[in-house]
């Protein structure tokens, strides 16, 4: 039996097989920048003099990223940006432990809650999207420094919700973005990286877990920054650790996908056409 309908009735197929695919999304992961087990790679220099500083850029995925390591003398030292890290400690308090993800490791839900690289993150953080690409989000925590900061107070910033609970305490990162030009896009995105301004104080929260932050709204954007902000400010400043763990930075591609409507409409104009030229013959 003739079917001059079967190829494009598998076209069709195929057509509506692929309408609920995407575009491809890459993940940065920092899973390929290598680490010793429970340490952190932060631009770390013994050679910089007193004084001096460097910035060392990196990659990974297809992200750029960057950290600057200053020498103040007297043995102290410093550093910016953005730090790479697998350090497991959620217990420890304090400056000393400023490379740990409050959760112990990084957001990786296929590891089987095996410890993974994560990044850790400052104010002065930059991060470049590759030509052809655009962010749409990332996953966000605190780091251990901060959440047990607020969690309990230290010799710098309060308890958050004070001692009855109910001061109206928060923590924020704000995600903003370039153009190619360097030109600030319009939108921001806000992230609360813990909220007591709920009435009812069981509501308030300290963020401890792995959260998405969704960044679509800087698709635009060439180079992603972050900066902080707190209720709690003192004389010289934010007083809450100005610090925050990031994973799992999802890029997409620039290049579209027909949406599903668009490609059953041109299977099934394919068809009528096909079906009218087979009346013909």
């Amino acid at each position: 039996m003739n079917r001059p309908f079967a190829p494009l009735l598998a076209a069709l197929g195929l057509a509506l097989f692929g309408a609920g695919r995407s575009a491809a999304d890459s993940v940065v992961d920092f899973n390929d920048v290598p680490l010793a087990p429970n340490s952190a790679s932060y631009g770390y220099d013994p050679s910089i003099p007193v004084g001096g500083s460097a910035t060392t850029h990196f990659q990974s995925g297809g992200a750029s990223f960057s950290h600057t390591f200053t020498n103040y003398g007297g043995g102290f030292t410093g550093w910016d940006g953005t730090a790479v890290s697998n350090v497991n400690d959620p217990t420890t308090a304090g400056f000393t432990n400023q490379f740990a993800a409050v959760t112990g490791t990084g957001y990786n839900p296929a590891s089987g809650g095996l410890v993974d690289n994560y990044a850790v993150v400052t104010p002065s953080v930059s991060i470049g999207v590759a030509p052809g690409q655009s962010i749409a989000g990332l996953y966000v925590t605190n780091t251990t420094y901060a959440a047990l900061s607020m969690t309990n107070g230290d010799g710098f910033a309060k308890q958050f919700g004070g001692i009855s609970g109910s001061d109206a305490d928060w923590f924020k990162l704000t995600a903003s973005g370039k153009d190619a030009n360097g030109n600030a896009l319009a939108s921001t995105v806000d992230f609360y990286l813990a909220d007591f301004r709920f009435v009812d104080n069981s509501k308030d929260y300290i963020v401890n877990d792995w959260r998405f932050m969704d960044l679509s709204a800087l698709a635009d954007a060439s180079s992603i920054s972050f900066r902080f902000s707190s209720s709690d400010v003192g004389a010289y400043g934010m007083n809450t650790p100005a610090y925050a763990a990031i994973d799992n930075l999802v890029f997409r591609s620039a290049v579209a996908v027909p949406e599903p409507a668009t490609l059953v409409m041109s299977a099934t104009a394919g068809l009528i056409l096909a079906a009218a030229g087979a009346r013909r013959r």
